[in-house]
């Protein structure tokens, strides 16, 4: 299905198999980053667009479009169609593989970094081996242990789960990383410690490590530079250690606690 489209100014807003907000750098676009928002297991409720799972992914863009950017990083917004997974039907995965080849329209062979929140999670494992895709974040993501690992197969993949999460399993998270791990380029599972699933409690560390992660990952494969003082931050210099620690153990595969 081909989406229609609207324009203004670096946005463009395409209309197809759910919504698809684009944000363009200046100059040309180097690499794109794909952010997915969460829903529920069954329901053909339409998405609403000011709803809490949409929203709490806004965070996640505005940060990458801030840092990247400047270097050529195109920043795009799905927001599915329905609320819910669908069993077999899959419903966001869907979503996804149109939105990716809406992208791959516009910026060909232009690597993909996907970022997914719960559902979105899912939806971003289940899209993985598309075309284009080099590096995969879930966010306390909603896995089963049945869920395939071929997908995340060759790339880059970081899943960052709250201890206290009672939505999804941060122990599932744990146990698909470590199935997948040998597929992989890099495989890590992160535990946020005192988190729960809507990511808000300690939220300036979901934000700079799933940028963090998702721009050095495409600076492997596009020329996106960003300098690491951006990327962690300055004036905090534990926070800092914490984050750069945390992406260290990110590319080595192994998994670590922040």
């Amino acid at each position: 299905m081909i989406g229609d489209s609207a324009v203004t100014g670096n946005r463009e807003l395409v209309h197809g198999m759910g919504n698809l907000t684009i944000l363009r750098p200046t100059g040309a676009v180097k690499a794109v980053a794909l952010v997915l928002h969460g829903g529920t297991d069954r329901s053909n409720t339409p998405v609403k667009p000011h709803s809490a799972s949409v929203l709490r992914m806004y965070p996640f863009a505005r940060r990458l479009e801030k840092l990247g950017a400047a270097s050529g990083l195109a920043v795009a917004r799905l927001t599915f169609q329905v609320r819910g997974w669908n069993g077999t039907a899959q419903s966001p995965v869907h979503d996804a593989r149109w939105a990716l080849t809406e992208l791959d329209q516009r910026f060909p062979e232009a690597p993909v970094g996907l970022v997914g929140h719960s559902m979105g999670g899912r939806t971003v494992l289940a899209a993985a081996g598309e075309k284009n895709v080099h590096s995969v974040v879930a966010l306390a993501p909603w896995v089963l242990d049945y869920d395939p690992i071929e997908t995340v197969a060759g790339r880059r993949f970081l899943v960052m789960h709250g201890d206290g999460d009672r939505l999804t399993s941060p122990v599932a998270s744990a146990d698909y990383v470590r199935r997948a791990r040998a597929l992989t380029q890099s495989a890590s599972f992160v535990e946020v410690e005192n988190e729960r699933h809507p990511m808000i409690l300690r939220a300036s560390i979901w934000h700079r490590l799933t940028t963090a992660f998702t721009l050095k990952a495409l600076a492997e494969v596009a020329s996106i530079d960003v300098p690491d003082e951006q990327l962690f931050g300055r004036g905090r210099p534990r926070r800092e250690r914490e984050l750069r620690r945390a992406m260290a153990s990110a590319f080595a595969s192994e998994d670590t606690t922040i």
